[in-house]
C-alpha cells in the first residue's frame, strides 16, 4: 500500500484510493454521482460530501470486493426499553482482532469529533493527513477508530 496525501479534507476518496491502488482522482470521479443530494444547515454545509458507505460497499462489488463491518464497541440489547449493554468484555481486543483479519478501511474520528477515514494494510494504517503508523498509537494522531471495513476480494 502506497500513502496518498490529502488536506483537501478527501479522507474517504484517499482511503478508498490507497486500498485499491489507485489513482485519488480517479476514484473521486467514479464516486462523485454517489454524493448525497441532502444539504445542510451552517456551519455543516461546509463540511465535505462523501458518499455513504452502502454506496461504497456497491461500488467496490462492482470492483470484485466485498466490505464487512466489525465496529469497535457493539452493543445489544433484547428489547428497545431496555438498555443497551457491550457484547464484548474487551472491545479493544476483539477490534486487534477483526483487524488481524486483513486490509480494509477504518472508520473514526479525529479530533474527538470529525468524521474520518484511513486505510489499513493489515498492519499500519494509512492515514491521508500524511501519516503511518500502528494502531496502537493512533492516539497520537487524534484518531479514535470507530468501525473497521475489512475488504476481501471476491468471485
Amino acid at each position: 500500500m502506497k500513502l496518498i496525501t490529502n488536506n483537501e479534507n478527501k479522507c474517504v476518496f484517499a482511503s478508498l484510493a490507497m486500498l485499491i491502488v489507485e489513482d485519488i482522482n480517479m476514484v473521486e470521479g467514479w464516486l462523485k454521482h454517489y454524493l448525497p443530494d441532502a444539504t445542510f444547515p451552517p456551519p455543516y454545509d461546509e463540511l465535505p460530501r462523501v458518499p455513504d458507505m452502502i454506496s461504497i460497499c456497491a461500488w467496490l462489488l462492482g470492483r470484485n470486493i466485498a466490505l464487512t463491518p466489525f465496529p469497535f464497541d457493539p452493543q445489544c440489547t433484547p428489547h428497545p426499553s431496555c438498555p443497551a449493554k457491550a457484547v464484548y468484555e474487551n472491545p479493544q481486543g476483539v477490534f486487534n482482532a477483526r483487524l488481524a483479519l486483513g486490509p480494509g478501511l477504518i472508520e473514526g474520528v479525529v479530533n474527538g469529533d470529525r468524521g474520518h477515514m484511513v486505510a489499513w494494510n493489515g498492519t499500519t494504517i494509512y492515514d491521508p493527513r500524511g501519516y503511518c503508523y500502528s494502531l496502537n498509537v493512533s492516539w497520537k494522531f487524534d484518531f479514535e477508530p470507530a468501525q473497521f471495513w475489512l475488504a476481501t476480494a471476491c468471485q
